[in-house]
């Protein structure tokens, strides 16, 4: 029997069992010590399947959902990938939280909808506008790909 027929009934073995004595592997296969060796090699450094237990035994620790494949499969496609910058602006009204405590919904649904087209109108002077659905908060971004450097603190300027 050649090395590979026997090294497959190994990994089979190790599979149903967990555990393989390597005098098992020497009386089921009429094994030599120097065969031992190349299956220890294969096994544990080569195929990375098993670890070697006191120099006595040999413990499957591949998991067989994730065994590799063989060397010969085709890697897969590698995809191109395009980064785009992007910068968001989160702008939060200033104890929003404290006044939803305080006021009453009808109140509280006043001052946010005061706020809103401020935001709004200084917002869209600087970039697009898309609002984030929470109270009392807004955002936005930048999807153009120039940005100036000085569009968030120039807005910061515009809100005040």
């Amino acid at each position: 029997m050649d090395f590979y027929a026997i090294l497959d009934q190994v990994i089979a073995l190790l599979r149903q069992h967990g555990r393989v004595s390597y005098r098992a592997l020497i009386r089921q296969f009429d094994l030599q010590q120097e065969d031992i060796e190349a299956l220890k090699d294969e096994l544990i450094l080569a195929q990375g399947l098993a670890v070697d237990e006191d120099g006595r035994v040999l413990v499957w620790t591949a998991d067989t959902a994730l065994h590799a494949t063989p060397a010969s499969a085709p890697a897969p496609p590698v995809l191109d990938a395009e980064r785009r910058q992007l910068t968001v602006l989160f702008c939060d009204l200033v104890d929003s939280t404290r006044l939803a405590g305080q006021l009453d919904p009808e109140d509280y649904r006043e001052v946010i909808q005061a706020y809103q087209p401020t935001f709004k109108g200084v917002w869209m002077a600087a970039a697009n506008f898309a609002p984030l659905p929470l109270p009392g908060t807004r955002s936005g971004q930048y999807p153009r790909p120039h940005t100036r450097g000085d569009d968030l603190p120039g807005c910061h300027a515009r809100a005040r």
